[in-house]
């Protein structure tokens, strides 16, 4: 494992998907299923190539665990637009803020999930704490 791939995003493969997929007249569905692909990508490497997520110390139980591996929100992937040289900082300004409406009028959270769900909020929330692997919060998961 190369030094800093655990908190590591973006790889090479992801921003050449990146640089061959997007496109400045893509609709908010087009730029919600490229996200997937890419957070599916960056699952996917880091699987095959063994890279655990980075320590963190847990303020709650006082120890260190694994973090939750990253995701690809839909935010980075505008912001690596511009950081790439894919698009101008004008562009990802004005995609950033159709994305922005978009979200907001939809109620979806970074990832493009709809917020508001109960039981997904509840289900994203658990899944988190699962991954950080806190004995003291997962014992104390009330629930919605």
């Amino acid at each position: 494992m190369a030094s800093g791939d655990t908190q590591r995003t973006w790889f090479p493969e992801m921003i050449e998907m990146l640089n061959q997929t997007w496109s400045a007249s893509m609709s908010a569905n087009e730029l919600l299923a490229l996200r997937d692909r890419l957070d599916s990508a960056l699952e996917t490497i880091r699987s095959e190539r063994h890279i655990l997520p980075a320590m963190m110390w847990c303020p709650n139980c006082q120890a260190r665990h694994r973090s939750a591996p990253p995701k690809a929100s839909v935010r980075t992937m505008i912001l690596a637009l511009g950081r790439f040289g894919m698009a101008s900082a004008s562009e990802v300004k004005a995609l950033e803020h159709r994305w922005n409406t978009y979200r907001k009028r939809n109620q979806l959270d970074r990832y493009g999930i709809r917020t508001g769900d109960v039981l997904v909020e509840a289900l994203i929330g658990f899944q988190g704490l699962m991954l950080q692997g806190c004995p003291r919060i997962l014992t104390h998961f009330e629930g919605p």
